[in-house]
This record gives C-alpha cells, sequence and structure tokens, in this order.
C-alpha cells in the first residue's frame, strides 16, 4: 500500500513466535528462538549479496519490545553496512561450526562487517559493530571483516560491545577482527556487572578482549587466539599464517587486556602470536584474578604486570613460551603479589623480571632463557618452593638474581 500510494507507512512490530531450529553445525544445545531473522516480515539476506542490518535492526527490536528473547540468524552470510544494537534481554544466536585443532575452516552463520572501517577509537562516539543490551548476548556465529588486509593492517572499532550487566559472548568465531570483545562502560565511571565470555576463537588483530571495572566475578573461559584461524577460515583473500602473525606482532597487540575488576577468572585458554598475552593494569587501573589452564606460546611478552590489587594474580597449571626481541616471560613492574603454581617458563630472551611487588613459585619448571639471570629481582620479596631450573649457567650468571632491595 505504501507504495501504491506513494508514501512510507511505519513499520508494523512482530509478535514473538517461540519455536524450536534445527541447526546444521551447532549441537550443543536444542535451539528455542522467539524470531527469525531471515524470514518475513524480515527477509534479511543470507546471501551476503545486501546489506541486512536493517533487516536483523528490526527483528532485535521486535524482540526487545516483547520483553526480550532469541533472534535466530540460519546458515548463511550477512552483510552489515551498519551497526546492531541490541535491547535489554535479546540474544542474536546463528548456526556455528566450532573449530577444531585440524580444522579452523568457517561455515554457518558468519556476518560480514563493513562499517566504520578506518576508525580507531574507544570513545563512545565511534560505535562498534554490534552492541549488546543488558541480561542478554551473542553466540553460535563468525564474524568476518571482508576488507581487512595483513600486509597492512586497516583500523576498526571493537566489533562487540558489552557496557551494562550480566552480557554473555559465547560460542564466536572473530576471524580477523581488527579488535574483538569490549567490556567497559561509555564513560568508564560506573562497573560491568557480571561479565561473561565463554568459547570465544579467532585471530584479532590489535586486541583479542578488553575488560575494565567489572563486577561480581568476571569469567572469561575457553579462549583460543591464534593467527591461524584467519590464515585457515577458507574465506575470500586469507593471508598465510605468517602474514597473520606479522600484522599482529606489528600491532603492540595485547590478547587479553585486563584493567580493573574484582575477583576474576580467566581459564582454559591459548593464546599465540600475540605481542602481550596478558597485559594487567597497563592503562594504570588495577584488577585481580584466577588464572588456570593455559597456553601462551610465540608471544613477544606472556604477562605484564603494571597495576593490580593487593589480592594479586595467581596463574595455576599453564605454560609461558616466549620469543622474539626483548622476550620476557614475566614482566612485573607493578608493586603486588603474583603467584605461580604448576608453570612452565621458557624464553629466547629474558624469563622473569621484577622491579617491584612480590614474586611466588610453587612447583614451576623454569626451562630455557638467554639472559644472564633466571628470575631477576630488583626490589621487593620472593618464594621459590619445588622449582625446576634445566639450564646449566655458567659461572657470570645466576639462577635466581635478588638485588639489594628483595626479601627471600
Amino acid at each position: 500500500l505504501g507504495e501504491k500510494w506513494g508514501v512510507d507507512l511505519p513499520r508494523i512490530p512482530q509478535q514473538p513466535n517461540p519455536h524450536i531450529v534445527n541447526t546444521n553445525w551447532s549441537y550443543t544445545d536444542v535451539p528455542i528462538v522467539n524470531f527469525n531473522a531471515a524470514e518475513a516480515p524480515y527477509n534479511a539476506d543470507k546471501t551476503g549479496t545486501t546489506d541486512a542490518t536493517e533487516a536483523i535492526q528490526n527483528a532485535l527490536d521486535d524482540c526487545g519490545n516483547t520483553l526480550g528473547g532469541v533472534v535466530y540468524l540460519p546458515e548463511g552470510t550477512y552483510r552489515l553496512e551498519g551497526n546492531l544494537v541490541f535491547k535489554d534481554g535479546v540474544t542474536l544466536r546463528g548456526d556455528w561450526k566450532e573449530p577444531t585443532s585440524t580444522d579452523k575452516s568457517v561455515a554457518g552463520t558468519v556476518l560480514n562487517i563493513y562499517s566504520s572501517k578506518g576508525e580507531d577509537s574507544d570513545v563512545p562516539t565511534v560505535e562498534s559493530a554490534i552492541e549488546i543490551g543488558a541480561s542478554g548476548g551473542i553466540r553460535d556465529l563468525s564474524i568476518f571483516y571482508p576488507e581487512q588486509d595483513a600486509s597492512n593492517p586497516v583500523p576498526y572499532p571493537y566489533t562487540i560491545r558489552a557496557r551494562s550487566k550480566m552480557q554473555t559472548v559465547m560460542n564466536l568465531t572473530l576471524v580477523n577482527s581488527y579488535k574483538g570483545i569490549r567490556y567497559e562502560t561509555s564513560t568508564g565511571t560506573s562497573a560491568v556487572g557480571h561479565p561473561n565470555v565463554y568459547n570465544v576463537y579467532g585471530s584479532p588483530l590489535k586486541r583479542g578482549i578488553r575488560l575494565n571495572k567489572a563486577a561480581a566475578v568476571p569469567r572469561i573461559v575457553g579462549i583460543d587466539f591464534d593467527p591461524a584461524y584467519w590464515a585457515e577460515s577458507g574465506l575470500p583473500a586469507s593471508p598465510t599464517k605468517a602474514e597473520v602473525l606479522n600484522a599482529i606482532r606489528s600491532l603492540e597487540s595485547v590478547a587479553l587486556e585486563l584493567e580493573q575488576s574484582d575477583n576474576g577468572i580467566l581459564g582454559d585458554f591459548k593464546i599465540k602470536g600475540y605481542d602481550v598475552a596478558i597485559g594487567i593494569g597497563m592503562g594504570g587501573l588495577s584488577s585481580n584474578m584466577k588464572v588456570y589452564d593455559f597456553d601462551i606460546s610465540q608471544c613477544r611478552v606472556g604477562v605484564n604486570a603494571v597495576n593490580y590489587k593487593s589480592q594479586g594474580w595467581t596463574f595455576t597449571k599453564g605454560i609461558i613460551k616466549v620469543d622474539g626481541e626483548d622476550a620476557m616471560a614475566v614482566k612485573q613492574p607493578g608493586d603486588g603479589i603474583l603467584t605461580f603454581n604448576d608453570v612452565a617458563f621458557s624464553s629466547t630472551g629474558k624469563l622473569v623480571v621484577s622491579t617491584a611487588g612480590s614474586l611466588s613459585f610453587t612447583n614451576c619448571h623454569f626451562q630455557e632463557w638467554n639472559d644472564e639471570n633466571g628470575i631477576y629481582m630488583a626490589n621487593g620479596s620472593l618464594i621459590s618452593y619445588g622449582n625446576i631450573f634445566s639450564k646449566v649457567v655458567e659461572p657470570e650468571q645466576s639462577l635466581i638474581y635478588l638485588d639489594s632491595g628483595t626479601d627471600a
């Protein structure tokens, strides 16, 4: 009628239709969804040919206006030239092929992002491609930037932004995000409550996950960031693994950037190829976390602990293997406590360097390093119990070197 009369009629909001959908790839649950953005009246293009932003946004709005629920995107490729903003209580989910160690190819639901190309800014005026609302989330899909270039990385804002409470990101492949996931309010003055991140894979280039002012036990579990995910994605113009690695290492990249937060849990993760694997308080704000079951490799710095709370950080059962110019497995310029239990360390450069704070090592394995000292402490205190040092040192070298300001 609008076309017949030559006027734009308002869109008619839809009511939810809760139903089970059959997926081709996702297998962890039986999806019950309220809206299907690829079906009428939304009809989001599944071929990736035309912009699907408005169609998906309309489905998200209808879901949010009817007390929330799940908007489904079936298997296909969806072109996003704009940004998606979720109302509270809304989850967007697709059909996700989980990567494996032998098959990292992307299939299922794929979002192709074209918005905000060339904009690298953390201010609120530059929006993320996807902004989730309170008590909502995004899950079971892959996200790809077709215009990203490994040989000359193109800036983009964070792919996903969470600014509120109870926001979950799970079962995702961030194929080649410039920046991946950001949990932080617009002003940085109030807290983001109960952040949850589960099973996120990919090759984010400059930042993987940033967490700031996160209260009430943030959980980040099941992360795997590796140059291979873009290189082996099977998507158009995929670069080689070496090209992705060079891009990531050239950007002063940080895989996990943790600022002010309380009693966090960070576990079951793999980080490969970054300038810094875990950055703690690099922006000057403090946090405390428990870290377990981790594998850090091919990074320049494993842990850079600049600023953190008096409760400290505890690392249990992991591997930190670093390489490159100025490599350092653990760098501790901040005053506080770092505790390591059952952790193996290896470096082509320095191993552990502490200029402030306290360190504790129990049942750890110090395997290899090229600096004159295995553990160097300028100030603070050291606890070392039941550890193994594999390196045979020369007379002018030391397994542990304590400067005048330390206690052991």
